[in-house]
């Protein structure tokens, strides 16, 4: 997807629609472990909070321990700073920042605050803690993690069938959440990529387009040469290896088809891989650079 999304017909899914109380992160009665099939709770583990109670009250009680540790505010400030981003009033955040919107629900950052509580809470009994005290908390607090999983509550509800999960006739573009802001309408584009195709006598043999694909491989035989739209909006880090060059390359622009991801191709039959963006792609990318044509 290229340049800044912000058209989303679901205002449901925009992150300051999504705000919970901040209570809820540390008691949350309103859902239990095995009462229902769907949604998820927002309470921090209890064990690893009485941890890290623990922990905050020896260093304030004590005078004689050791230094805090170095690594401390390299967990408690995102901690910190993501716990705050769950808060109303920091709806101009997800407002104004690019790229803010795509966290879509505040409580998503749960994945950055749990483990960093986690790190501090051990962090925090290892140094402040005699070592007969650090010992019973640590194995405590494990031992309670593990018996108040929600592995060892009985289920309510039956459970549900989900394998083989299958996405056949799914459409990821239903709500328009990130579709490029420059883009027309889905239908729009579909008809003018194939249009496109026509006037340039290609035959494009596609994947299917209702699964997700971390690689996609398009077989396309063209009259003659020139940018060929794929059916793909485009980014900078799609990585395209067509398989009569050598080098790689990244989308090119289509005329009169914005946002589209286009693909330089000779006359004549060609295979065309497109790597989809990944984290490890991206890590990769930084570290080696792209090998562009």
């Amino acid at each position: 997807m290229a340049g800044k999304s912000s058209r989303c017909a679901a205002l449901q899914s925009l992150p300051y629609y999504q705000f919970r109380p901040l209570l809820w992160y540390f008691w949350d009665r309103h859902w239990t472990w095995g009462h229902t099939m769907s949604g998820l709770t927002l309470q921090l583990d209890l064990a690893m909070l009485t941890l890290l109670l623990f922990g905050v009250a020896a260093r304030v009680l004590r005078r004689t321990v050791a230094r805090m540790p170095r690594e401390w505010p390299a967990l408690a400030v995102p901690a910190l700073l993501c716990l705050l981003l769950q808060m109303h009033w920091t709806e101009p955040f997800y407002l104004h920042v690019p790229g803010a919107a795509y966290v879509q629900f505040p409580w998503r950052l749960l994945a950055i605050i749990t483990p960093c509580l986690i790190a501090l809470a051990y962090l925090l009994a290892d140094h402040v803690e005699p070592r007969e005290a650090r010992l019973v908390f640590i194995a405590a607090a494990c031992a309670w993690t593990v018996a108040g999983s929600g592995a060892f509550v009985p289920l309510v509800d039956a459970r549900i069938p989900i394998d083989p999960p299958s996405l056949q006739g799914a459409n990821f573009s239903g709500y328009r959440e990130f579709e490029p802001t420059a883009a027309p309408p889905l239908g729009t584009v579909r008809e003018a990529v194939v249009a496109r195709w026509r006037d340039a006598g290609c035959q494009v043999d596609a994947p299917d387009p209702s699964l997700e694909w971390v690689a996609m491989q398009f077989r396309i035989d063209c009259a003659r040469a020139g940018v060929v739209p794929l059916p793909l909006y485009a980014t900078p880090l799609h990585r395209i290896q067509v398989s009569r060059f050598d080098r790689t390359q990244r989308c090119s622009a289509v005329p009169e088809i914005p946002a589209v991801c286009g693909v330089v191709l000779p006359a004549g039959p060609s295979a065309v891989d497109v790597t989809m963006p990944t984290m490890a792609g991206m890590v990769r990318d930084l570290a080696t650079g792209m090998n562009t044509r």
